[in-house]
């Protein structure tokens, strides 16, 4: 009697073993992250969306001045960035927007989604974590040191130059005012208003909504849907 024929075992695959240069391939793009982004904007999904528009903020404007802050980048492109999912990337979009930090236009054919950073607004919302008292500078022999050798000390002007030499400094006009959210707010209508808590419910349901909703309340939720409604009205 023939026995059946039994299919061969299957060969685990070889361990693959990692060593310290490989390691150091793939950590060959990092992204910086700044936390207090993610206090300003409630969470860490949009902290890490805007720093990685706040890079590339200060790549263009060093490149290219004449695009005014203005970067193209597509959901892949943010994704492959960060890893951000699509879900993310649009709930930290929405949360920016509703606070004023981000902006959004459509151009080109076939139409591209811009992205540009409102520097007021941004400015605006890390005076409140700036310290009361500025620090008292400690002492150390290298100060006498490095005067002794030529080294200038830098005045005020110098001190206060942001960290990328070319950055533009000068203030832009919030595109959108508490005023307008004030009368947009008023001019609801039932519906409207219906849908108002809708959009805000569902910004909760995200994980950065959420925690923005638990730091913020529910009026800074509703005033960040009518931003969003505003800045869409906008586009």
């Amino acid at each position: 009697m023939k026995k059946p024929n039994t299919p061969a075992p299957k060969l685990a695959p070889a361990p693959r073993h990692i060593n310290w240069p490989q390691l150091s391939e793939l950590l060959a793009r990092p992204i910086a992250y700044h936390p207090i982004f993610a206090k300003i904007a409630g969470g860490a999904v949009p902290g890490i969306f805007l720093s990685q528009a706040f890079y590339w903020t200060n790549i263009v404007e060093l490149t290219n001045p004449t695009r005014e802050g203005w970067f193209y980048k597509t959901r892949d492109e943010w994704q492959l960035e960060t890893l951000l999912t699509r879900r993310e990337q649009e709930t930290a979009r929405r949360i920016l927007r509703g606070l004023g930090i981000l902006e959004e236009k459509r151009q080109d054919v076939p139409a591209r989604l811009y992205y540009r950073l409102n520097k007021t607004a941004l400015l605006a919302l890390l005076e409140s974590y700036l310290p009361t008292e500025p620090p008292t500078p400690a002492k150390s022999s290298w100060r006498k040191t490095s005067q002794q050798v030529g080294t200038k000390r830098a005045n005020k002007s110098e001190q206060n130059e942001p960290t990328l030499k070319g950055a533009k400094t000068t203030p832009e006009k919030t595109t959108i005012s508490a005023a307008q959210i004030q009368t947009l707010r008023a001019s609801l209508d039932e519906q409207q208003l219906q849908q108002l808590e809708a959009d805000a419910d569902e910004l909760k349901a995200s994980p950065a909504g959420r925690k923005f909703h638990e730091n913020h309340g529910q009026s800074a939720i509703e005033e960040m849907v009518l931003r969003d409604w505003l800045s869409r009205q906008g586009n």
